[in-house]
């Protein structure tokens, strides 16, 4: 949900269709993988985003960012109005911050 006119570089890393794709991209090269695996009549997806160093500030934002699109794809699945992106974002975005604080050593 980028704003028009807004692209990424990327290199394809692992494409097995139809359950692997590992892809870098930005700026930064992060690396996302989606891995489907069968389970009797449904599919388990698996997203897989690695970050490098500095990258580890936005964890929150990409976390969010990902579970909104998985939403998105969910509704759009099942036949269902999509969530509003940037809201749901938001929300999320605070409730990882709020998850990442409790899980840190003072």
């Amino acid at each position: 949900m980028q704003n028009p006119g807004v692209t990424f570089v990327g290199t394809v890393l692992r494409w097995e269709p139809p359950r692997v794709l590992s892809y870098t991209f930005g700026s930064k090269k992060l690396e996302v993988t989606f891995e489907l695996t069968p389970r009797g009549r449904q599919v388990v997806l698996v997203l897989t985003h690695r970050t490098r160093g500095s990258e580890q500030a936005d964890l929150c934002s990409y976390a969010s960012g990902w579970h909104t699109h998985l939403a998105h794809l969910v509704a759009q699945l099942e036949g269902g109005k999509r969530p509003p992106f940037w809201s749901m974002h938001a929300k999320l975005e605070a409730k990882y911050e709020k998850l990442r604080a409790v899980g840190q050593k003072p």
